[in-house]
């Protein structure tokens, strides 16, 4: 196992060290090379990814955060960790391609990709615990997340996020979605109001009842498609948990 601190190395390197199984440099403080599921675990304060580029690659070089093995991303117990994106980047912040990963404790802002996932994609399997997602925005589908792996979401928020096309909260692509002590309010679909989007808080596509959902708050979101804009919070069929 590689534990990495946020302090003397960037996310970048750090998530980069966790995909390898590699050190992330040779200065003290750097990420030590480990085997297996791998721990980052960030002090607080703000984290801004800069190098935008519209996600062109996948080895979190420049652009988004891409996770490519098991990891868990957590800042540290009671303490308060922000990763966004600049003024003018034009990515995701997460992008999870393989691996059984976690982020926890982390408030995701500013993303700006033009294709699904605003905060994050995901393509494995991610369980996203005590976080936030805000004030993100794709001209694709899934304002805060897109997913088409295996997703759970616990004592998570997905608020203010918007989507040109499907999902302003969540858009789940026939995969599995479990929800629980989730709030998901003021998210908008079709932004532009192009008649191209669903599902204000939720859309979920696909003949299988994948998205559940339970103690939680779905209300609020807004899908422009309808004129006057009007309250729609779920596009597809969810199925409540209770």
């Amino acid at each position: 196992r590689a534990i990495c601190s946020g302090i003397l190395v960037s996310q970048e390197e750090a998530v980069i060290a966790a995909n390898t199984d590699s050190p992330s440099g040779s200065k003290p403080g750097e990420c030590r090379a480990g085997s297996g599921a791998d721990v980052i675990e960030i002090p607080a304060g703000t984290y801004t990814l800069t190098r935008t580029d519209s996600g062109k690659e996948d080895s979190s070089s420049t652009g988004d955060l891409d996770v490519r093995g098991s990891v868990r991303i957590a800042a540290r117990p009671g303490e308060r960790v922000k990763i966004i994106g600049a003024s003018g980047f034009t990515d995701r912040i997460f992008h999870v391609l393989s691996g059984t990963s976690s982020l926890e404790g982390l408030t995701i802002q500013g993303g700006r990709p033009v294709l699904d996932g605003g905060a994050i994609l995901n393509l494995a399997t991610l369980t996203v615990l005590n976080s936030t997602l805000t004030d993100n925005r794709t001209s694709g589908s899934g304002g805060g997340i897109a997913n088409r792996g295996t997703l759970t979401l616990a004592n998570v928020t997905l608020s203010a996020n918007w989507a040109k096309n499907h999902g302003g909260g969540l858009f789940n692509s026939a995969s599995q979605a479990v929800l629980n002590n989730v709030t998901i309010t003021g998210n908008t679909a079709d932004s532009d109001n192009s008649k191209g989007g669903d599902g204000g808080g939720v859309a979920h596509t696909g003949s299988t009842t994948l998205t559940k959902i339970g103690n939680s708050i779905l209300a609020g979101n807004t899908d422009k498609t309808t004129t006057p804009p009007l309250p729609s919070d779920c596009s597809g069929t969810l199925t409540s948990s209770g």
